[in-house]
């Protein structure tokens, strides 16, 4: 475990701890589930999401025990993720101040991790009882394929390398949220429905309450046969390659995660934005 999380005090008097009421504050983690389906969680923990997530709950030069960060040890923090983050939501911290939520969910961001900060209810429950479920029939206004684009509002959800809010994303899946309100513990559940897309560069990406997008009507119009040139002011995801603006095209396709593969006469194969 990180050494900061082994010892608090080191042989010295523990500092003061002063009471704070602000103390109900979780970070949660989110990854695709299609992502966690292909990889094994333990190949994922030790392979590249320990080294993430253990210095954004404890940074060197801090002192924190796992209780401080809401857990016995690491081994329970490591059999929660394994247990919850298949249904692509899983807490690393519990009981924090939001202040303290912030600057956990903070560091996660800055290593590309999608983290939010989400207010504990009363009676000390958790994500364990959200539950994730498909809409069956799907919302018609967003159905698996559209094109949509994140809204600049949702911008403290997604993953602070994402930022550009003109992109076009991909529908691939819906889903049913359903838990009780925040500091509601005796409230019925409520559902909420949330999308999950892919963009281009970016395949691991927070499922957004349909509130948070909006369709991108112009990208549907970008199917195959039609012609097409690169929109001037913009720069294209993958450079420009052999393509100059004044170049015209047609579309061969659209993959699953957004990227539109077009044809172009001064390219030797299929050009990518």
């Amino acid at each position: 475990a990180h050494n900061a999380l082994r010892q608090c005090c080191d042989g010295q008097d523990p500092p003061q701890v002063q009471l704070d009421t602000d103390v109900g504050h979780r970070v949660c983690l989110r990854i695709d589930p299609e992502f966690l389906a292909a990889v094994p969680f333990d190949e994922l923990w030790t392979g590249s999401l320990r080294s993430t997530v253990i210095p954004a709950v404890a940074p060197l030069g801090e002192r924190w025990t796992w209780q401080q960060r809401g857990w016995k040890n690491e081994e329970e923090l490591v059999e929660h993720l394994r247990r919850c983050l298949v249904r692509g939501l899983a807490t690393v911290v519990r009981r924090q101040t939001a202040a303290e939520a912030e600057q956990v969910a903070g560091r996660l961001r800055q290593h590309g991790l999608v983290a939010e900060v989400v207010a504990e209810v009363e009676d000390g429950t958790d994500e364990d009882e959200v539950v994730f479920s498909a809409p069956d029939p799907w919302c018609p206004e967003f159905p698996k394929g559209a094109r949509i684009r994140v809204k600049e509002s949702a911008r403290d959800k997604m993953p602070t390398q994402f930022d550009d809010y003109r992109a076009v994303g991909v529908v691939i899946r819906q889903v049913l949220v359903t838990r009780r309100p925040p500091g509601e513990p005796t409230a019925p559940p409520q559902s909420q429905l949330h999308v999950g897309f892919y963009f281009p560069r970016f395949r691991s990406l927070p499922f957004l309450p349909i509130t948070d997008v909006e369709r991108a009507l112009d990208a549907d119009l970008l199917q195959p046969g039609i012609k097409v040139c690169v929109r001037p002011g913009r720069e294209p995801t993958y450079g420009w390659g052999n393509v100059q603006g004044s170049d015209v095209g047609a579309v061969h396709n659209v993959r699953p995660d957004g990227v539109v593969c077009v044809f172009f006469p001064s390219e030797k194969g299929l050009w990518s934005a």
